[in-house]
């Protein structure tokens, strides 16, 4: 199987540096380029057309959001994973609306971040758990859960389990396993619930969810 190319795109030469040694001892991820600012982004991208794009959100000269934008505007179909040491509140709906298939924190150990890229670029999405409750707790504060007795009635004990599974961060393969089906069958009733929903994404469909009182916001 073909090694996922990743684009690094960090302004830090020791961050660069870091993720250049981590994966070079991977067997499913190699580092095809890198980037310290967002015209190298651009160029990098244009020139090596990687699986995914590895982008910090404080890139200069803007941002990384910024770039994110200008990278699909080149390929609408780009791979973007967007990095951060600190995620602030005020820019979660940036963020969410930027395009990106998700985003990943800094401290997150190699295993957490190979997971990310590899799900992202199957076609999923990847939240830090972190991000993920910043996002819900945010949101839970200027929406009600007014329609909660209507939802509980509306999903399967099956959709339940796995709307449960997919908010404690497991795969589609984790949650197969935990719950004795294929991880195809899981995909495939977990694009039922987001359409259900009416939700656009995975992360959309966790924030409903908690909105919802499907799931406990205590319980992590």
């Amino acid at each position: 199987m073909n090694k996922i190319k990743v684009l690094i795109a960090d302004d830090i030469e020791i961050v660069r540096r870091g993720y250049e040694i981590i994966f070079s001892r991977s067997g499913d991820i190699s580092i095809c380029g890198e980037a310290a600012d967002g015209a190298g982004v651009l160029a990098q991208y244009a020139a090596l057309r990687p699986d995914v794009v590895l982008l910090d959100i404080m890139m200069p000269p803007s941002n990384g959001l910024r770039i994110c934008k200008e990278i699909l505007e080149l390929d609408e179909h780009a791979k973007i994973l967007l990095n951060t040491a600190l995620v602030k509140e005020e820019i979660l709906s940036k963020i969410l609306a930027s395009g990106a298939r998700g985003l990943i924190l800094k401290d997150a150990d190699y295993a957490e971040l190979a997971g990310a890229i590899i799900q992202i670029h199957q076609g999923g999405e990847y939240y830090s758990k972190s991000v993920l409750d910043l996002l819900v707790r945010r949101l839970l504060r200027s929406n009600s859960d007014s329609f909660r007795e209507y939802w509980s009635n509306q999903f399967s004990e099956r959709e339940i389990s796995i709307i449960q599974l997919t908010s404690e961060g497991l795969t589609s393969a984790e949650i197969g396993y935990r719950l004795n089906l294929s991880k195809r069958t899981i995909e495939v009733n977990r694009g039922i619930i987001i359409k259900k929903m009416g939700a656009k994404n995975i992360v959309d469909m966790i924030i409903r969810s908690y909105q919802i009182g499907m799931l406990d916001l205590n319980k992590s």
